[in-house]
């Protein structure tokens, strides 16, 4: 590991061509490959916000830099008059951009270096101070005072969490954290077996609400081990405040001053007045309603194997749309905009199968017009006031632009690039796919090594995830510290599969209900089927069809994939002969030693009867763990993990048990969702060679990776005969 360091820190230092795997970057226009460094860096858009009037947009980039190992955030300006697309401000964090009511100018949370506070921004983007809070509090990993981590970002400092504004502009909600000392604790009695997550800093959370002029009280204060309760929501006059008890624990426990009026703020429900400080309970506001054409409320219902969309009319009718192709609401924005004088609804969603995401334009005749017929539609945003807006136009051979949507001619302009680096790389060969197997289908796509030849049978890797595996550039999210794009250029054909989607059937939905709450009337088995084992079906299926055109050697196929993604890894592999190698990211479910951790018991009851141990429980474990399957592993297995995992463990340490060719990596100042790029390329580089290694037969003759082999070669030589198949 260390040697992977020196190495990469080398590159990166000297500034030569080794920085970029070996290709320096191209003049503009030219085409080149894929390199690691184009892997990490490649940005992230993480929101989109449009004025009111539907003359300007903002779009918020992460931006990571794999030489500094550092990460940024880039505030992007699109002039939606001009047509222009301009970079106004970096900054450690920028996020939660909103328009501020009765005034042209937004306001946003950044990190301008006091931590995250509440600031201004005008229509010329001038920055000013609305609020400052310290001491901030931290939220990350690599700090003892952290008050919660981060699942995908650096430690960072926060005056301010969350907030949301008053219809009249001229008051907020904000929530914010104030770290306690640890203290004594007192023994307790604990009445049934149980290991919490991983507690941090305690801290008391508060909820105040300010006003321009001045003003500032506490409404409520949580006390907290967990994740600091933010403001989700703002609706009327009403904030929504998410606040779980200590530890998680379901009470709530507030401090409530008076009002001003001396009227007393009521803490028990959910729902805190502006006008009054009365709460009033309800739904949370953060559920969003989608409005139809006539300003109606929008439904959709799977029947007769596709989605039929409707709306309630204000005047108690019903208008059809028919069968769609998609679902209400969209994977990448969260409502949809109704423009009254034009008798349109516009929706963003995703299609499927394959997934891609889109605006459709609904009319009051009844007709959904799509926007996009090819590419997707992401992260877009358009004003409330005007029939305009932005979004992020994109596929998985097009890297992301800027364009602006003009409603009413229906059609969306570009504006520029979010980075135009990524223009100068040769597209891959990209194939959208759908896999069926009897009344099971499920997505994805494939992507072609580069210069792909006739006649040839290359090796595969499969990845599998969940559900975000669509037309989308690079998505990091998918593929984690999975160098795809490398792979293609590399010589694999990679395959990108989803999950079978639970509009398939009642039975498919009442097995992830029940492995979710613990609650149903399914067997254990037969839950295990449907969220598992299906889905090998269409793994089979996948590597068959490419098997049977000539395109892939089946001998050397590889899977891949991280959270959800390792629990189908470590099942596949424990299940199946279909793979040779794997690597697993982060991810300990399965494991006997995670039953009794946070709420895993709910879960674990529903798939395996009970605690493992036992005797009625004893042959589910056995069936389905993969911890109780090492024996029956073929593929040599590559773990990598965010900090040492208790549960990874289980499985690791079985495969060592059976001469299973394994490695264990533990990144320890990592998040679920690799943040230091340096890590991000480590890990790449990592998963290039183990494949490389097993399915290729192929070392880099790197000096500084000499002692990798020599681990490696002997895992090869150990292998127990029934794993002959990794032998050379």
């Amino acid at each position: 590991m260390k040697a992977l360091y020196v190495a990469l820190a080398a590159a990166l230092a000297i500034g030569s061509t080794a920085a970029t795997g070996g290709c320096a970057f191209a003049a503009a226009g030219a085409s080149r490959t894929w390199t690691i460094r184009d892997e990490v860096e490649v940005p992230v858009v993480t929101e989109t916000v449009v004025s009111r009037d539907g003359e300007a947009g903002l779009v918020v980039v992460r931006a990571d830099d794999l030489k500094s190992n550092s990460r940024e955030f880039r505030l992007l300006s699109a002039d939606l008059v001009k047509r222009s697309v301009t970079q106004r401000l970096s900054a450690r964090w920028i996020s939660r951009i909103d328009n501020i009511p009765g005034s042209r100018d937004w306001s946003m949370l950044a990190d301008l270096g006091q931590g995250v506070q509440l600031y201004r921004l005008t229509r010329d983007f001038k920055v000013s101070p609305l609020l400052v809070r310290t001491p901030a509090v931290i939220v990350g990993t690599d700090t003892a005072v952290a008050v919660t981590q981060s699942v995908y970002d650096f430690d960072q400092a926060f005056g301010i969490f969350d907030y949301g504004w008053s219809p009249d502009g001229k008051s907020f909600w904000y929530s914010t954290a104030q770290a306690v000392s640890k203290g004594y604790r007192p023994p307790s009695v604990q009445l049934a077996a149980f290991v919490p997550y991983t507690t941090f800093q305690p801290n008391v959370s508060e909820l105040h609400l300010a006003t321009l002029a001045g003003s500032d009280r506490v409404v409520a204060s949580a006390p907290s081990r967990s994740i600091p309760h933010t403001i989700v929501a703002f609706q009327d006059h009403a904030a929504y405040w998410d606040a779980p008890g200590v530890d998680g624990a379901a009470g709530l426990n507030f401090s409530a001053p008076k009002g001003e009026d001396g009227t007393p703020f009521e803490i028990q429900p959910e729902h805190l007045d502006v006008k009054s400080g009365s709460v009033t309970e309800g739904n949370s506001p953060s559920t969003p309603l989608f409005t139809g054409s006539d300003g109606g409320v929008l439904h959709d219902v799977w029947k007769d194997e596709a989605w039929q969309l409707s709306e309630d009319l204000p005047n108690g009718k019903k208008q059809l749309y028919g069968r769609v192709d998609f679902p209400i609401g969209g994977f990448w924005s969260p409502r949809a905009w109704y423009y009254p004088t034009l008798g349109v609804s516009i929706l963003p969603i995703r299609h499927g199968l394959p997934y891609r995401s889109d605006l459709v334009k609904l009319d009051r005749s009844g007709t959904v017009t799509s926007l996009e017929a090819t590419q997707s539609l992401t992260h877009c945003a358009l004003a409330d006031e005007a029939p305009a807006g932005v979004c992020i136009r994109e596929s998985l051979d097009a890297p992301p632009v800027v364009v602006a949507i003009d409603v009413r001619r229906w059609r969306a302009d570009t504006l520029g690039y979010i980075d135009d680096r990524y223009t100068q790389i040769a597209p891959l060969s990209y194939r959208p796919r759908v896999w069926t197997v009897g009344d099971l289908s499920a997505s994805g796509f494939i992507v072609l090594p580069r210069n792909q030849k006739a006649g040839s049978k290359y090796p595969a890797i499969l990845l599998t995830h969940g559900y975000d595996a669509d037309n989308t550039f690079a998505y990091w999210a998918l593929q984690w510290s999975y160098p795809v794009q490398l792979w293609a250029e590399r010589g694999y054909v990679v395959i990108c599969v989803n999950d079978i989607p639970l509009t398939e059937s009642a039975a498919r939905k009442a097995a992830y209900t029940q492995w979710d709450t613990g609650v149903g009337n399914m067997t254990p088995a037969e839950v295990a089927k449907v969220v598992w084992l299906d889905q090998l079906q269409i793994y089979r299926r996948a590597i068959a069809e490419l098997s049977a055109n000539g395109t892939i050697d089946p001998a050397r196929v590889g899977i891949v994939g991280y959270s959800r993604g390792s629990q189908m890894t470590n099942v596949a592999v424990s299940q199946s002969q279909l793979f040779k190698a794997a690597s697993s990211g982060d991810g300990s479910y399965f494991a006997p030693s995670s039953y009794w951790v946070g709420d895993n018991q709910i879960s674990y009851r529903g798939l395996f009867g009970g605690a493992p141990g036992h005797v009625g429980t004893d042959q589910l474990w056995r069936s389905l763990s993969p911890a109780f399957r090492a024996d029956q592993v073929s593929a040599a297995v590559l773990f990598q993990a965010a900090q040492n995992k208790a549960g990874m463990q289980d499985f690791f340490g079985a495969l060592q048990e059976a001469n299973v060719p394994t490695e264990y990596v533990d990144f320890h100042s990592e998040t679920h969702l690799f943040h230091y790029p340096q890590n991000r390329a480590i890990a790449m580089e990592q998963n290039l060679d183990w494949f490389d290694f097993w399915l290729k037969d192929k070392e880099d003759p790197d000096p500084a990776k000499a002692e990798q082999y020599k681990r490696w070669r002997a895992m090869r030589d150990q292998t127990r005969p029934a794993n002959a198949k990794m032998a050379r």
